[in-house]
């Protein structure tokens, strides 16, 4: 054995090596994936070594057996065939295999020891990984699973959170990955690390960290509204990431920090940092949802989530007035779609509510003419690229002002959506105090930006029955709601001219609100359907429970009685006032061009069987000029029966008026060209003879004919008083035109029957003692 002293030697080493220090380093990563609860860390530490580990254990028992084989070998074999020379250089090369082999042992000890240290080893190698191009569309789940696992733990554990922790770096790759930066992750890794650090907002509730979940809870929510922004233009994923935010809020209810239930996240949004008007919407969405989780279970909250709202959106927009440079913005005044302008300005607050996106699509084709305008009077390369520039920082700053409006819209919306359903729980100190965080009644300080939630006496009022994008359901629910809350917040506009005027009457107060309030702009309909809301207003302002939660919320209890009785005062004269510009409306309101429109086309509609319904009128000749018309007659309707915006949809019966016409042509020619009746035989009737008869007369005389005959005959009624005794033949295949009609135009192709009848139709229009009569007068002539 004294030739094998080498491979002792290996042999005792390899095994030392082995037996003590792999164990302690096995142990060691064991305890490290543990702690992360994830079976990847070892596959991790094994790609960062570069080898499997249990191939290590493989090829270090197979060394060691090859070396126990060589021994037994040696002893056994003939010196003389197997020299020492040979003997020393298998040694040789097995020193060489067992030196490979404790380097990568000594590779593996220092992974794992590198590793228990820190996580910076571990975690720098997965964001290296997902930083890479997804291999068959697997999008690094596991990568992205430990490390949000790593982060968790350091969250919990850690003593202090520094700019370089791991969430703060996971949190850099999603706003790479929205931003487009140069070596972003993918979308869809983007996407699986923000659903994953919705864990780590849990990690860091349970650390009673709170600077740090103040922190993180703000940073979640800005990266997951601008990934949504930027990347996520599908509305339908909406609804997944909205129902995530909201159960991660809901586990707020186990803890005393309710940031993320009071929308402090919106803190670290701005408006101008959103793109797209869809954000605004997923925004929206979010606070709708806190607000109705918040009034079941922490209602106190929602004056202050109304007030995060607030802050988000900042200042009014300018998008109206800034729409007025587009003309003049590259230079010469550009006249030439002065019309779209205005029409997009017109129809700007309605589509603003309904669908933003026709707004920002007008603009942009509103931009890209005068662009092109622009660009064709350009003498130089230089001013074509300057005009580009300028329109591109026109277009930007416009969408800015644009998604304001949009969130303005919205907020407003939505507080006073939290005002009806604070109602609805009969949360009148709420209501209070939600009106009271943005400008309170005793501070003579004036804050600048927008108030989403006025609570002027007109904006109050004018809220009746506004619904607020809610389900038809939910509306009728919430308009009573609000309906109850309207004395509460009458009497918080009286009670902030109390605290301004305390040595006054209160009384005076009322007639000067009152007085104040405004009816401009507001339609019939809407009138109406505030008054119709006033009855229930009034009724419930004779509960004396809001003047006892007003004033003992403001500590002036020894008014109670006053503002009760002020408030019931208050309402009469609104309601009085409502009536009043009702009346006034519907006495000097303009009568409606389109509502006369409609009653002249209907007047003038022929059905499409008006062959039949009217035979006479089948075959016409057209005359160039006006003779004596037919005068149908005189026509009266209540005069809100023309007016605009009045809540009634009006359907004018109006084939009566073609009917006398027709009638009164039917009649003249039984009386001046009609036959007794007596004489009638049924025999010398043809195919294509219409008999046209009084109803009087052809009731009388069918009397006395069988019932075949009578089937056989075709036959137009003529209704008179009393009774003619005449009949007449109108052959409707060989006779002449009966009829002469008055037309702007000679041919009868040129235009259908409908416009013909149309211009031999005059209609006078007469308002006069709250009521619109209508002469009507017919150029047929016969």
């Amino acid at each position: 054995m004294e030739r094998l002293s080498i491979t002792t030697h290996l042999m005792a080493i390899l095994t030392a090596f082995s037996a003590f220090t792999m164990p302690i380093a096995l142990d060691v990563l064991n305890r490290i994936r543990d702690r992360y609860g994830s079976s990847h860390y070892m596959k991790v530490i094994e790609n960062i070594m570069g080898f499997k580990v249990h191939l290590l254990f493989r090829e270090l028992i197979v060394t060691l057996a090859s070396l126990i084989l060589f021994s037994l070998f040696v002893a056994l074999a003939n010196p003389h065939y197997f020299t020492a020379s040979l003997v020393l250089l298998f040694e040789y090369l097995f020193s060489f295999v067992v030196l490979f082999l404790l380097h990568k042992e000594y590779q593996f000890i220092k992974t794992v020891f590198k590793a228990t240290r820190s996580d910076k080893l571990v975690t720098n190698h997965l964001i290296s990984m997902i930083s890479k191009p997804p291999i068959k569309n697997e999008h690094h789940s596991k990568e992205v699973e430990l490390l949000i696992q790593i982060a968790c733990y350091n969250i919990e554990n850690a003593k202090i959170s520094t700019t370089d922790s791991i969430q703060q770096r996971l949190f850099s790759l999603v706003n790479k990955s929205y931003s487009d930066e140069a070596g972003a992750i993918d979308a869809d890794t983007a996407k699986m690390l923000i659903s994953g650090l919705a864990v780590v907002l849990t990690s860091a509730r349970n650390s009673n960290d709170r600077g740090l979940y103040i922190t993180l809870q703000r940073c979640y929510a800005k990266h997951l509204i601008m990934f949504f922004d930027r990347k996520l233009k599908e509305s339908s994923i909406f609804h997944g990431y909205s129902e995530e935010f909201y159960e991660e809020c809901i586990k707020e209810l186990g803890s005393d920090q309710y940031w993320l239930m009071k929308a402090d996240f919106l803190i670290s949004l701005r408006t101008w940092d959103i793109q797209s008007p869809q954000t605004i919407k997923f925004i929206d969405g979010i606070v709708r949802n806190l607000i109705d989780f918040s009034v079941k279970m922490k209602p106190e909250l929602i004056p202050e989530i109304i007030d995060r709202y607030r802050n988000l959106i900042g200042f009014d927009s300018y998008f109206c007035e800034d729409l007025h440079k587009l003309p003049a913005l590259f230079g010469d005044y550009n006249g030439k779609h002065f019309k779209e302008i205005v029409g997009l300005k017109a129809g700007y607050n309605e589509h603003l509510s309904s669908s933003p996106e026709k707004i920002s699509e007008q603009f942009e084709e509103l931009l890209s003419k005068h662009t092109i305008d622009a660009m064709a009077g350009a003498k130089s390369t230089e001013q074509i690229g300057k005009i580009e520039e300028n329109a591109k920082i026109y277009a930007r700053d416009m969408m800015q002002e644009l998604i304001k409006d949009i969130a303005a819209n919205a907020a407003k919306s939505t507080a006073q959506y939290a005002i009806r359903v604070l109602a609805a729980q009969n949360l009148w100190v709420h209501i209070l105090d939600s009106h009271e965080i943005f400008s309170s009644a005793s501070s003579n300080v004036q804050l600048l930006g927008v108030n989403i939630l006025p609570s002027s006496l007109s904006s109050v009022i004018h809220e009746l029955g506004e619904a607020h994008s809610i389900s038809m359901r939910r509306s009728r629910e919430l308009r009573s709601s609000y309906q109850k809350a309207v004395p509460l917040l009458l009497m918080y506009n009286l009670y902030c001219w109390r605290i301004k005027n305390p040595e006054k009457c209160l009384l005076e107060g009322v007639g000067n609100l009152a007085s104040s309030f405004s009816v401009i702009g507001r339609t019939i309909m809407q009138i109406n359907d505030t008054l119709s809301n006033m009855t229930l207003v009034r009724y419930f302002s004779k509960s004396p429970e809001y003047s006892t939660t007003l004033c003992n919320h403001f500590n002036i209890s020894h008014e109670t009685k006053s503002f009760h009785t002020g408030v019931i005062r208050m309402i009469d004269e609104i309601t009085k006032r409502l009536n009043e510009e009702l009346l006034n409306l519907i006495k000097n309101q303009p009568l409606s061009e389109e509502l006369k429109r409609k009653y002249i086309n209907e007047a003038t509609t022929i059905p499409e069987d008006y062959v039949e319904i009217f035979p006479l009128l089948s075959k016409v000749t057209l005359v160039p000029e006006k003779q004596n018309p037919i005068n149908v007659g005189l026509l009266q309707y209540p005069r809100k029966t023309f007016l605009d915006n009045t809540g009634v949809a009006t359907i004018f019966f109006n084939r009566e008026i073609i009917k006398a016409v027709h009638n009164s042509i039917a009649k003249k020619h039984l009386t001046t060209e009609g036959r007794p009746l007596k004489n009638l035989q049924v025999s010398e009737l043809k195919d294509d003879d219409l008999l046209i008869v009084s109803n009087s007369d052809w009731h009388a005389w069918a009397k006395s004919q069988t019932q075949s005959a009578l089937s056989s005959i075709k036959v137009h009624l003529v209704y008179t008083e009393s009774s003619l005794g005449s009949y007449y033949i109108y052959n409707t295949a060989s006779s002449l035109p009966l009829v002469r009609l008055y037309s702007e135009h000679n041919n009868l192709n040129d235009i259908d029957m409908h416009e013909h009848l149309r211009n031999a139709f005059e209609f006078k229009f007469e308002d006069k003692d709250g009521f619109v009569s209508i002469l009507i007068k017919a150029h047929i002539y016969y």
